[in-house]
């Protein structure tokens, strides 16, 4: 298996991380925003204005969703499809363990629990060029690298 081209990696990274705006988006735009503008205008038409009350909910609901989806993708991201994000599937790459087989969930959560520290993708982009076998900290940590 080759190490992947770091522009491969680089791109997989940004369908990635459009994946995962569009999930904030959805969910704390669609469901949080838009659910309670329309509680606000049903209780407006219905002259009900006590259950505009209900507004604030359906806001922390679409922002609790949009927080678990984009962390639940964000660390397990490279567990899903045999190893392959969404990402990396599109580019025709795959994380593997050492021993050849796809990454896990549990791999995945260890090679990306790094991004939590503030710039730390700017560290594991670095990495992707100056470490010979393109693994970046997340991938030594998890025993993991990125194939094509």
């Amino acid at each position: 298996m080759a190490k992947a081209s770091e522009v491969k990696r680089i791109l997989a990274f940004l369908v990635d991380w459009v994946v995962t705006v569009g999930m904030v988006v959805l969910f704390m735009g669609v469901i949080g925003m838009g659910g309670s503008m329309i509680i606000g205008i049903l209780a407006a038409a219905l002259r009900l204005g006590f259950l505009t009350i209900l507004a604030f909910p359906v806001m922390a609901i679409g922002w609790l969703l949009a927080i678990v989806s984009m962390l639940g993708y964000s660390l397990l991201k490279d567990g899903l499809f045999g190893g392959r994000s969404l990402g990396k599937k599109l580019l025709g790459l795959k994380v593997v363990a050492k021993d050849g087989k796809p990454c896990g969930y549990m791999g995945s959560l260890l090679r990306n629990i790094v991004y939590i520290v503030p710039f730390m993708a700017l560290v594991e982009l670095i990495m992707l060029f100056v470490d010979k076998e393109g693994q970046r900290i997340g991938d030594k940590i998890a025993g993991t690298k990125v194939v094509e």
